[in-house]
């Protein structure tokens, strides 16, 4: 599998749908910002964790992945199968200080790892 590039930070500045991360001293937090709305990413991982991470590998940054997936595609089926691989190749290097992850470059990644026809008919919707 080849390794997935994100687009240069210049996209970052969209008016679409946005994942936001943000680690200070009391914490790290991540929502989801679209047009002058932002709500908290819903957490859904089956192990209980102390909050997301990124920045790095690890069980944190995986289940921030399946949460994005999940978010993104409405199918709790292919967040599972590929959020070892989105935690790997994208939340682990996303800088750990804070970051803004358009949903765009999530569909784009999904479909650059061409997601297998049957996960489609589980409920990707992109």
């Amino acid at each position: 599998m080849t390794a997935f590039a994100p687009p240069e930070p210049s996209s970052y500045a969209s008016t679409e749908a946005c994942f936001v991360g943000l680690s200070d001293w009391s914490g790290r937090e991540v929502w989801i910002e679209q047009a002058d709305e932002q709500r908290p990413l819903p957490y859904r991982g089956d192990t209980l964790l102390d909050g997301f991470a990124w920045g790095h590998y690890g069980s944190s940054s995986r289940e921030l992945a399946r949460s994005i997936l999940h978010e993104v595609t409405d199918s709790p089926v292919l967040a599972e199968v590929r959020c070892r691989d989105f935690a790997r190749e994208v939340v682990a290097q996303l800088p750990s200080d804070a970051f803004r992850l358009p949903r765009a470059d999530v569909v784009a990644w999904i479909e650059y790892d061409r997601v297998p026809a049957g996960l489609h008919a589980a409920g990707v919707h992109g």
